[in-house]
């Protein structure tokens, strides 16, 4: 690859004390000769893009991918797992670092986080006590051996790169410094790189890329869960291919059979995948002294790699939630205003519901227009439910709508992960006046009768010991009428619907009703919750704009294209 940058974003962690805050740092990181990843390759990496759609937007490309697959290299190497906060800081700093040289829409950054083991000991029996994250990178990269005519690639018969029950599917060090003598073998031979076999002489990857092969129409990958790292590109790559109505599947393809197709003219494209590469055709595989051309045309490499680029450029639309975005300077404001806001539940959920990128994006708007806000302290993954103290919300996708909520103490709940979110609300030493209250109701997709109190919601509040009082209400409009709210404490309050489309037939207007009867009662509440796809959102913001209490709200879309109400809150 070529390319260039300054400087690196760390952040060390300890066994005692934990993770520490992300940095920015111009000079190199030191290491000591007797550091545990020099001599033990306890070390993990990632490799990410990040791209500029013009107009000051970035974004990363499947950033929450790199990061659990992160988390996953760095569990089989013994390594602390880096929480989403912390992994998507250090990314942050590094793109502030790096935004003035992107000036045209198409240019890119290659981010390379590396998890490194830095205990600085010589016995391999004892444990990690220190590690730190480093993520480097290139500007406006190029991938290095990506011949415009594609790969000509040699198939390694000798060499064994990964093996069942090793470390093949970890994004480790070791696995690609074993890789390399294979490459240099299919170098002498004036290969470009080298397909790897498992150890039954079935295909796996080549050393850095995956393997597509376009078989009578069918695109197949090959099936080596135990042996190859998960691909997100080949991952990408597999789901466009459906979206285009191509038959995708992964199964297991031994060499000598992929070569006789190949012969024998079955086999039209292959191509390899990867995140630094893109989408490369194979021109031909050579086995010894036979050489296998691939003759037909790449005319699906070419579409797929067309789509790809289209949604990562941000040129075309992103229906599978897959760019996140990288706004300019969230930290500056953040750190300026850290008492006046602060989120306890990352909103950070892997069904894509809401994502961390819709809470930096708010900060922003709110710094943009004078306010402050603060997104921070903790990692929720069931994600859509936080605490907040003093309340900033705006509409960013539409008209700026940001109003200021006076009253401390609410928390906004769908579902039960809420009490992950008061776990770490009471850690920070903070108090609630009054009980937690919760209604949950939740309706059968087929009677539309209500479910019972889930049990697990009943377990997580015992276990946490946090006091919290459960409330079953039969009939959603029973809850209207409740006249405890009616209390000079203030109250928290959730609601929880699996199919709203059934609150939609009792009356949208009368979901506002009891929203108003709240705040009549003395009470400052933010709810939110899901709409289903056929909603009119058109619809719903006049009625709650034009509702009595002065209701404002934000909207998320997502990435599955259902719209979502980021907030009802009264206007302060």
């Amino acid at each position: 690859m070529t390319g260039h940058s300054i400087g690196t974003a760390q952040v060390r962690w300890n066994a005692t004390r934990g993770w520490g805050t992300p940095e920015f740092a111009t000079d190199d990181l030191g290491v000591r000769a007797q550091t545990s990843f020099v001599h033990y390759g306890q070390a993990v990496f990632e490799g990410l893009r990040v791209y500029f759609h013009g107009e000051g937007e970035v974004a990363a490309f499947r950033l929450y991918d790199h990061h659990r697959r992160l988390c996953a290299s760095a569990q089989r190497m013994a390594l602390p797992e880096p929480p989403w906060e912390v992994f998507f800081t250090a990314v942050r700093l590094f793109v502030d670092a790096h935004r003035a040289a992107l000036t045209q829409p198409g240019d890119t950054l290659y981010l390379r986080p590396v998890l490194l083991a830095t205990t600085t000991t010589l016995g391999i029996t004892a444990p990690i006590a220190d590690a730190v994250l480093v993520v480097t990178g290139l500007v406006n990269f190029h991938h290095m051996g990506t011949d415009d005519d594609g790969l000509t690639i040699h198939v390694e018969r000798e060499l064994r790169r990964a093996w069942p029950g090793g470390a093949g599917t970890a994004k480790c060090a070791g696995n690609y410094g074993l890789a390399r003598s294979g490459q240099a073998r299919a170098q002498a031979m004036g290969c470009d790189d080298a397909l790897w076999l498992s150890p039954s002489g079935t295909v796996t990857e080549l050393s850095s890329m995956n393997l597509f092969a376009v078989r009578e129409g069918q695109l197949v990958v090959p099936e080596a869960d135990e042996l190859v790292l998960s691909g997100i590109t080949c991952d990408s790559i597999m789901t466009l291919a459906q979206h285009l109505g191509v038959s995708a599947v992964k199964k297991e393809l031994p060499i000598e059979e992929l070569l006789a197709d190949v012969a024998k003219g079955r086999v039209s494209e292959i191509f390899a995948t990867g995140t630094a590469g893109g989408v490369v055709p194979i021109v031909s595989l050579r086995d010894g002294n036979h050489v296998y051309s691939v003759t037909g045309p790449t005319a699906l490499a070419t579409e797929l790699a067309s789509l790809l680029a289209e949604i990562q450029s941000g040129r075309a639309a992103d229906p599978y939630g897959w760019l996140t975005l990288l706004p300019e300077s969230v930290s500056t404001a953040a750190a300026e205003f850290r008492t006046d806001y602060t989120v306890y539940g990352y909103a950070h959920s892997p069904h894509k519901h809401l994502r961390p990128s819709v809470l930096v994006r708010l900060a922003q708007q709110a710094a943009a227009d004078g306010l402050t806000a603060v997104t921070g302290a903790g990692l929720d993954y069931g994600a859509r439910s936080w605490v907040v103290r003093r309340n900033v919300v705006c509409n960013w996708q539409t008209t700026p709508c940001v109003t200021h909520i006076t009253v401390v103490r609410t928390i906004v709940s769908i579902g039960s992960c809420w009490l992950e979110s008061l776990t770490e609300f009471f850690a920070d030493g903070h108090k609630l006046d009054g009980t937690v209250r919760a209604f949950w109701v939740q309706l059968d997709a087929e009677t539309q009768r209500p479910l019972p109190l889930p049990d697990v919601l009943v377990r997580r509040c015992e276990d946490t010991g946090i006091p919290t009082e459960l409330m079953w209400r039969s009939e959603l409009k029973q809850s209207f009428k409740d006249t405890s709210f009616e209390s000079p404490e203030k109250r928290v309050v959730g609601l929880r619907h699996a199919d709203f489309d059934a609150l939609g037939h009792v009356n949208n207007a009368i979901y506002f009703d009891f929203i108003d009867h709240l705040i009549g009662g003395g009470n400052e509440i933010v709810m939110e919750y899901e709409l289903p796809i056929d909603i009119n959102v058109t619809e719903l913001t006049v009625s709650t704009a034009e509702s009595e209490s002065g209701l404002v709200f934000a909207m998320n879309s997502i990435g599955n294209g259902r719209p979502h109400v980021r907030g009802l809150v009264r206007r302060g």
